[in-house]
């Protein structure tokens, strides 16, 4: 903790039941590097197919072949800022909850599930805010 500290680095916890939301990772790099896996898969099985070329190594050269593209400074710092965890984004993120969960300002607690969401949101906004 201590070399973290002495490095300028933040650890960030992510509250429980809440990656889907704000996970810089899953949010962008891990999409976008999806969808260009998939995309090029097909293509690269069309081409190895008709130059009768062997299929054993296509996930790894395709990976290989847009790894840069993927996994680059550009893309990771759009995962954080497209989740509002830098720069700090406090209403992106609650929106994002409200949203996921139909959270109304007004609305009353009435079942233990939205009483634990209530109290999730609470907790976060604690973390997050202070």
């Amino acid at each position: 903790m201590k070399t973290m500290i002495d490095s300028n680095i933040h650890p960030l916890y992510l509250p429980a039941h809440t990656t889907h939301l704000i996970q810089p990772l899953d949010n962008v790099i891990l999409a976008g590097l999806k969808w260009k896996m998939g995309t090029q898969k097909q293509l690269e099985m069309i081409r190895r197919l008709l130059t009768h070329e062997g299929m054993e190594t296509i996930i790894q050269d395709i990976f290989t072949d847009i790894e840069s593209e993927a996994l680059n400074p550009h893309t990771i710092q759009a995962g954080f800022k497209n989740t509002g965890i830098w720069p700090f984004d406090e209403k992106l993120i609650l929106d994002k909850f409200k949203n996921e969960y139909m959270w109304m300002e007004d609305s009353k607690v009435e079942t233990i599930e939205a009483q634990t969401i209530e109290a999730i949101a609470h907790v976060f906004k604690e973390k997050v805010v202070h």
